[in-house]
């Protein structure tokens, strides 16, 4: 103590450290002095140790069971920071987060799973949004630093791989249904103050690259039947920039490549193409339309049109693929 004894610093470290010691892991208020102290540390440019701290905190509220929402929120704002004030961000740091993240997530599903239709749940409904959207713009930083960063360590590579597969099985949505696929091609998602455009924008590429490898299905809907197509292209401002066009031609390439269907319909019988009214949009869809033209697509649709029964007639596993070109018209039709 005598060698610290002139640096506040030091000493209110130390004070931590004795205090944690002495209250135990499991103490409820333990993480709050450790939390203003890397703000303090923060404050000062210190942000390595603010990380240190604040996942150290992480760490103690995880053990315990404790939701970390705002500490997730929290290492947002920090990381904005950082890249505000120059500071370069570490990969490992963010794969600590998103490996809470994850964690996060599946205590909050648990949560989901538990719910009572008849309470008021609003709070657990904020919380899996905010939990959805942390989690999104961290993956989104990972995708910077890992295109800034080269070479990337393989072990840290194949780390950020398994926690996005582990985030992306957990299939969590928003209030609306959307998925962080979804997200990704949203370039109507609102950004935050602390989430500064320059360092994460959507629709982001290189997050929907990074999500499709990880497993996401470019196929799945939200609660209005939109697949990551309907809200690509519905997300875009009339008229389009050329980047803009860039960046959604290539998002579209990528999710047709993985299996996205240009002819699904939404909950008003609508393709991408006929939810839009952008005609230079129109046309570039519509030129992916006539490539990846099949027969089977034609097929179901031609099943909606003449309104046929095909449930318990045609192999079960087809019928998710009928109704993904046709059960919107079938529906309208009875």
């Amino acid at each position: 103590m005598l060698a610290i004894r002139h640096n506040s610093n030091s000493l209110y470290m130390e004070a931590l450290a004795i205090r944690e010691r002495i209250l135990g892991r499991k103490f409820p208020d333990l993480v709050t002095p450790v939390i203003y102290q890397g703000a303090v540390c923060a404050d000062h440019g210190r942000f390595d140790r603010c990380e240190n701290l604040w996942h150290h905190a992480l760490f103690l509220k995880q053990s315990n069971g404790i939701g970390v929402c705002k500490d997730l929120q929290r290492f947002s704002q920090l990381f904005a920071q950082m890249h505000t004030m120059r500071f370069s961000l570490r990969l490992p740091s963010l794969i600590t987060v998103l490996s809470s993240c994850v964690v996060e997530m599946a205590r909050t599903t648990k949560r989901v799973n538990q719910i009572d239709p008849m309470a008021d749940n609003e709070d657990i409904i904020d919380e899996v949004d905010a939990n959805i959207l942390s989690t999104l713009y961290i993956i989104s930083l990972i995708t910077k630093v890992l295109k800034a960063r080269k070479p990337v360590e393989p072990e840290d590579l194949n780390q950020v791989y398994k926690l996005v597969r582990e985030v992306v099985s957990l299939d969590m949505r928003l209030r609306d249904g959307q998925t962080l696929l979804h997200l990704a091609v949203n370039g109507c998602l609102p950004i935050d103050e602390f989430r500064t455009r320059d360092l994460c924008g959507f629709p982001c590429p290189d997050t929907v690259k990074l999500l499709l490898h990880c497993g996401a299905c470019p196929n799945d809907v939200d609660f209005d039947r939109n697949n990551a197509l309907h809200i690509l292209v519905g997300t875009i401002k009339d008229p389009p920039s050329r980047q803009t066009i860039l960046t959604m031609e290539y998002i579209l390439s990528r999710l047709i490549a993985a299996g996205a269907h240009v002819d699904a319909v939404n909950d008003n019988g609508s393709t991408p193409r006929e939810s839009i009214y952008t005609r230079q949009v129109q046309s570039i869809i519509r030129s992916y339309e006539v490539r990846e033209l099949r027969l089977a697509c034609l097929a179901a649709r031609r099943i909606g049109r003449s309104r046929l029964e095909f449930k318990g007639i045609v192999p079960k596993h087809l019928e998710p693929f009928i109704e993904m070109h046709c059960s919107n018209m079938l529906s309208r039709s009875e």
